[in-house]
């Protein structure tokens, strides 16, 4: 999977995410691509908020983002703890 297959399903990804959060809850806010980072299995996407008229509201959340699984395409939210052990994986020479 290249860059370019890597943020198509990204965006669709965080759409679908919006819209179904929008069935259940009304947003003030939009994700936001933050940077997309290539590892030897995966994409890991990471992701921000932008709130309209600088408003924020506080998140807690696990999940710093999301991978795409280079082969399966299979998209997986992981906690700070996995994205710490993704950074620690080396790459195949």
């Amino acid at each position: 999977m290249n860059r370019e297959e890597a943020l198509s399903l990204t965006r669709a990804y965080l759409a679908h995410e919006k819209r179904a959060a929008q069935q259940v809850m009304t947003l003030d806010y939009h994700w936001i691509l933050n940077s997309l980072t290539e590892y030897a299995a995966c994409w890991y996407v990471d992701f921000r908020y932008r709130y309209p008229n600088g408003k924020r509201q506080q998140f807690n959340t696990g999940a710093p983002g999301f991978t795409i699984n280079k082969k399966g395409k299979q998209i997986q939210v992981i906690s700070w703890h996995a994205l710490y052990e993704l950074n620690q994986e080396p790459w195949p020479v």
